[in-house]
């Protein structure tokens, strides 16, 4: 009867002594490593995040939860865990010896921007379930959401229907030194194009069809000031809505081979490294403007005169400079005014709910309406 007593409190002192010596080198040689599959999608893409424990000593884990923290807009997908809430995500689990698990689960993000997996919580436990110990691992991954790209839209000019590109060339404007050839007339043509002589020889309307000039380019400059002072205006609405008008231009521009760019005044999200707020015109940028118009962030930075009057050198002849803006003040209109004078090629993209951006004279306004059409004036 003693005996077994003695072997008893023998096994319990044992087992207390084990299961403090696994709850404090618990964390010795434990490697949890998360990794994400992708960095850049599209919304409501599904990614897959990895999560690898290893269990490098002689001790087993017997107690190990892992709490991992997210921001809002990660869902995720067909997820069986009755522990997960809304922004984290909970793994139970016990590790034996020198051991090595992979857990997955998957997640989506329905809207555009910038979304970071930040810290997770890990708590180990021990084999009684008498005391715990916690640490915090702070690994942040970042997931950037592309805008979501209109596969068509249309612009609306003198009451008719017109297709993006078309304004695109106009914008850009066809050179009258490039005359490659003449077609019959379409109701988008200009009048001051027709070919007289060749339309009394065919008996019907022809028109002149010009190349465009090589050095011409669009530069898009989103404009995200919709008050004074420019902080305390904030319009997450507006801001979608110019970056949708903006995209439509940047595909219709890539479409007839037309090299583009784009600036823009708001801040920039970015955990890692500053990340500029433009993209030179080029013909091959359309990944980079796909990721700023997605780290746009809905603050402005500084306001659109003070903008354009520090960008003023870097404004030149032979760009077109389309402004996307749902708002224009007397300050940001002289400013636009006093470089047209001296050469500079604007157009307006107006974004605001009901046409309210002022008119320039002598500078085009299109304006973005509520069904995703754009209605010239």
């Amino acid at each position: 009867m003693i005996m077994g007593y003695l072997a008893f409190v023998l096994l319990c002192a044992s087992l207390y002594v084990f299961a403090s010596l696994t709850k404090s080198k618990g964390f010795e040689k434990l490697d949890i490593i998360r990794d994400i599959n992708k960095k850049y999608v599209q919304q409501g893409e599904r990614f897959d995040i990895n999560l690898i424990i290893e269990n490098k000593k002689w001790l087993p884990i017997s107690f190990l939860q892992i709490t991992e923290k997210f921001d809002d807009g990660i869902e995720l997908v067909d997820s069986k865990n009755s522990e997960d809430r809304e922004n984290q995500y909970k793994s139970s689990l016990s590790v034996l010896w020198y051991q090595r698990i992979r857990k997955r689960y998957r997640a989506s993000i329905n809207k555009r921007g910038v979304f970071y997996f930040r810290s997770m919580n890990v708590s180990l436990g021990d084999l009684l379930g008498f005391s715990y110990d916690q640490k915090q691992i702070n690994d942040v991954r970042e997931i950037v959401v592309y805008p979501r790209i209109k596969s068509y839209y249309k612009l609306t000019v003198n009451d008719k229907s017109i297709m993006g590109e078309t304004i695109v060339k106009r914008w850009i404007y066809d050179d009258p030194l490039y005359i490659k050839g003449i077609r019959e007339y379409n109701i988008n043509d200009r009048m001051k194009d027709i070919h007289w002589k060749s339309s009394l020889k065919m008996n019907k309307l022809m028109v002149k069809e010009y190349d465009f000039t090589a050095e011409r380019e669009i530069i898009i400059i989103i404009n995200t000031q919709f008050g004074v002072p420019f902080y305390s205006f904030v319009d997450e609405e507006l801001i979608e809505r110019s970056i949708d008008a903006a995209l439509s231009i940047v595909v219709d521009a890539k479409n007839v081979g037309i090299a583009v760019g784009l600036w823009t005044n708001t801040q920039i999200v970015s955990y890692f490294h500053d990340f500029k707020d433009e993209v030179q015109a080029s013909g091959n940028n359309y990944k980079h403007i796909l990721e700023l118009l997605a780290r746009m962030d809905s603050n402005c930075k500084i306001e659109f005169s003070q903008y354009i009057l520090e960008k003023e050198k870097s404004f030149n002849k032979n760009t077109v400079y389309v402004i996307v803006t749902a708002y224009l003040n007397e300050k940001d209109i002289g400013m636009i005014y006093q470089l047209r004078h001296k050469g500079c090629n604007f157009k307006i993209l107006d974004t605001s709910l009901n046409g309210t951006v002022p008119y320039i004279k002598g500078i085009d306004k299109v304006r973005y309406s509520v069904e995703g059409n754009v209605n010239e004036s």
